[in-house]
């Protein structure tokens, strides 16, 4: 379980002081954040991380101070925590899924690393992108894997091209807001393989 754990800091991009963070404010437990900037103390880089990573909202007032005490933890971090808290649970109660894991692990690895898009790495959140992409393949049945990688495969080349000016991050070109880029990319996939200009942001809403 402490091996899992540690890989799904990592892939998240997350320390543990940021779990531990996060869990304090999923139980609302104030003490536990004062216990924790004892050990390890929050500073202001980590919570504007937490922030930019869409796990936390931070009120600031007129002259830039951080409301601490009226830090909350939003949607994106309630789910981190119970994706952290499911590593715990024994096997036969967490979903395995082999095939999809293989095809998860098959498309995050063609993020680049080390890439930002408007100040956020591209590679990121992969549990996110393995919910978004379950859930694509539920809405389009009809598309395949091995279509969801070549559209990604171009859709990254297109970027790279552009220096990754306004790349989408890993799990938003699959869904972001309801919209699907990566559905876009599949469209013209299908329409025509050897395509070499199809429009990155096609959407079908």
């Amino acid at each position: 379980m402490i091996i899992n754990k540690i890989n799904f800091l990592a892939t998240n991009y997350l320390k543990f002081k940021h779990i531990a963070f996060l869990y304090a404010l999923f139980v609302k437990n104030r003490e536990l954040v004062d216990i924790l900037n004892k050990t390890d103390p929050i500073n202001n880089e980590d919570l504007f991380y937490l922030s930019d990573n869409d796990f936390i909202d931070i009120p600031i007032s007129g002259n830039g101070d951080i409301y601490f005490s009226k830090i909350t933890l939003k949607e994106n971090g309630k789910n981190i925590i119970k994706e952290y808290e499911d590593l715990d649970k024994p096997a036969n109660i967490v979903e395995q899924d082999s095939s999809f894991d293989t095809f998860l692990d098959s498309y995050f690895n063609l993020w680049p690393s080390g890439i930002k898009s408007g100040g956020y790495y591209v590679k990121t959140d992969k549990n996110g992108c393995g919910k978004n992409l379950k859930k694509f393949l539920k809405n389009n049945p009809e598309i395949t894997k091995e279509i969801i990688l070549k559209a990604t495969e171009k859709y990254l080349m297109d970027m790279k091209e552009r220096n990754y000016s306004m790349c989408k991050l890993a799990p938003y070109f699959v869904y972001k807001d309801g919209l699907s880029a990566l559905e876009g990319y599949c469209s013209n996939m299908n329409k025509d393989p050897f395509n070499e200009d199809p429009d990155p942001f096609t959407v079908k809403v």
